[in-house]
């Protein structure tokens, strides 16, 4: 073997070795970063969802909402924020939020336009007056606990879940009576993203309980709204809601179907 044989041959095992070196820091310092993320974050390996999410903390004083987010595995800082975001959404639209609904009947079909007005005072308030209660994470999925009140420093209870999913409830096939409140109850099937689909039960719940209680107004003063235009029949609703509180969900695994209940004071 010439000089130069030997010259190439000490290059390639150079380079062999300090790839193998790059391949073992690499992995070294991945490890360190996933060590650090659980030292932060628990992620609930086999978990699916937090027990609160199921049967919502509720009372007459107080206003609860639930934030999703998709889990970021490196970082799960930016999907807690992101959960929180989607949660500080909602309990302003639990706080007050004003409906406008169009729903179309066509041949059993249904198409529907529905509008979502906030008050932008209101998502101020909201951001200025919270307290996260609790949060989950999963490989898939973050979920933050919020509660409408004044902020403090308490730390937020992380919490276990399962992978339980609780008995068909008895809401789905009749609402609750209960004096003084309204009940309505939303669904949605489970898209690709499942948290879209919770999201979506929960608009279609809002907007049901709209339509109950412009049911209940026609039903007091006899007006009807609703009008046939080309063999199709015309629904309207212009409610604004307030102090909305999410009850209940639950997860039909066979028909594949996310399903929310709501309930609202009336006016005394």
């Amino acid at each position: 073997m010439n000089i130069t044989n030997l010259i190439l041959s000490f290059i390639i095992i150079s380079l062999f070795l300090c790839g193998c070196a790059t391949n073992e820091n690499k992995t070294a310092l991945e490890s360190i970063k996933v060590d650090k993320i659980e030292q932060n974050y628990k992620i609930h390996e086999n978990k699916k969802y937090p027990d609160w999410f199921w049967n919502m903390p509720y009372s007459d004083d107080e206003l609860f909402a639930v934030g999703y987010s998709e889990t970021s595995t490196f970082r799960p800082e930016n999907s807690e924020k992101s959960a929180t975001d989607d949660g500080l959404m909602t309990l302003a639209k639990l706080f007050s939020v004003h409906i406008k609904a169009e729903i179309i009947s066509i041949q059993n079909m249904l198409e529907s336009n529905v509008e979502e007005e906030i008050d932008s005072k209101v998502e101020s308030y909201i951001k200025d007056n919270h307290v996260i209660v609790a949060k989950f994470v999963s490989p898939k999925f973050t979920y933050v606990l919020l509660k409408l009140g004044k902020k403090d420093n308490s730390e937020p209870e992380i919490s276990i879940g399962s992978e339980n999913i609780p008995p068909k409830p008895n809401w789905l096939s009749k609402l609750p009576e209960e004096p003084g409140y309204i009940y309505a109850t939303g669904e949605s099937s489970v898209y690709y993203r499942e948290i879209e689909s919770w999201r979506e039960a929960e608009k279609r719940a809002r907007v049901a309980l709209a339509y109950n209680i412009e049911t209940r107004v026609k039903g007091l003063t006899g007006k009807l709204n609703d009008r046939i235009i080309d063999n199709s029949i015309v629904s309207n609703t212009d409610q604004r809601l307030s102090n909305i509180q999410i009850i209940a969900r639950w997860k039909d695994v066979k028909l594949n179907s996310c399903h929310v209940l709501l309930r609202m004071p009336l006016l005394r």
